[in-house]
C-alpha cells in the first residue's frame, strides 16, 4: 500500500516503517527545499535525519554497514572500510547462515563479547532476535545509541532508532576504542 504524503504533515520511521507523526515527527512533508528532515513531494527525494529513513540495500545500508558507519563517526574508527572492502561475497554469504555472532567472534578483534546483558553501552553491537531466530544463529545486529534506542534496519525496511528489548538481546560486542 502506497503512503499519501500530504504537505504539512509530520513523520517517522518506526521499526522501519512510516509512521505518521504530526506532534513529534522527524520528517515533514514540504514542496521544496535544501533542508534536512523533509519528505520532497515533487522529487520523490527524500531528506532524512543523519540515521533513520535510509533505505535497506545488501551490503550498502544493512544492519553490519549502518552499524559500522555509526561506530566509525563516534569512535573514529574504520570498520565501515574495512567491510566494505575486505569482506567479499562468499565470505559475507558464509557468516549471514552460520550467524553474525561468528563473524564477531573470528574477524573482529576489536570486539569483544559483554558477559552481562544489563550492561548496554552506546556503541555497542548487539546481536538479537529477528523473526523467529533466537540464538547465536542470527543474522541480524544493531548498534545501541543510548536512552534504551537501538539503531538498526531490517531487510526491505528502513533504518530506525528503535525502542531497545532487552529480552531479544543474543549476545553484546563493545569495541576495544569504546
Amino acid at each position: 500500500m502506497a503512503i499519501e504524503f500530504e504537505l504539512g504533515q509530520k513523520w517517522s520511521v518506526v521499526y522501519g516503517e512510516w509512521e505518521q507523526d504530526d506532534v513529534n515527527g522527524d520528517f515533514e512533508v514540504v514542496e521544496k527545499s535544501g533542508i534536512e528532515d523533509t519528505i520532497h513531494l515533487s522529487s520523490g527525494i527524500l531528506c532524512t535525519k543523519k540515521w533513520s529513513g535510509k533505505a535497506w540495500q545488501f551490503r550498502k545500508v544493512d544492519c553490519v554497514s549502518l552499524a559500522a558507519e555509526y561506530i566509525d563517526e563516534g569512535l573514529g574508527t574504520n570498520y565501515w572500510e574495512y567491510y566494505m572492502n575486505e569482506v567479499k561475497g562468499e565470505f559475507y554469504r558464509n557468516h549471514l547462515h552460520s550467524g553474525i555472532a561468528g563473524y564477531f567472534d573470528e574477524h573482529m578483534p576489536d570486539f569483544q563479547i559483554v558477559e552481562d546483558n544489563n550492561d548496554i553501552r552506546k556503541y555497542d553491537v548487539l546481536v538479537y532476535q529477528l523473526w523467529d531466530i533466537d540464538d547465536l544463529q542470527s543474522p541480524h545486529i544493531g548498534v545501541y545509541i543510548g536512552d534504551e534506542k537501538l539503531l538498526t534496519i531490517d531487510p526491505g525496511k528502513m533504518s530506525s532508532e528503535d525502542p531497545l528489548d532487552r529480552n531479544k538481546v543474543i549476545r553484546i560486542y563493545r569495541c576495544i576504542h569504546a
